[in-house]
């Protein structure tokens, strides 16, 4: 496959975001907006369902978690120095549902 090129024009804000979502990912602007792109895209493409599949499973496409959007974002895991997981510390989870 060929690659194409596109030319995208970003106001300041826009060019800010990126900027800091390629920065924080140790990326290049243009992979970031590679990346950000085809998640796009990806989130838009819908699977094949049979008609009983989608009679018994609720819509769960139609609107990403919070998580999705998180990482679609690029800032899951961009915090230097913490554990990777809260959980697995059990120190972090003295007092939790009390």
């Amino acid at each position: 496959m060929v690659a194409k090129s596109l030319t995208l024009e970003l106001d300041d804000a826009e060019y800010q975001r990126l900027a800091e979502l390629a920065r924080a990912s140790g990326r290049p602007m243009n992979q970031m907006a590679q990346e950000l792109l085809r998640r796009e895209l990806d989130s838009h493409t819908e699977p094949e369902q049979t008609p009983s599949d989608a009679a018994s499973e609720p819509d769960e496409q139609s609107s990403p978690s919070a998580l999705d959007r998180l990482m679609a974002a690029g800032v899951v895991g961009a915090l230097k120095g913490l554990p990777p997981d809260l959980s697995t510390n059990p120190k972090y989870m003295e007092g939790f549902g009390e």
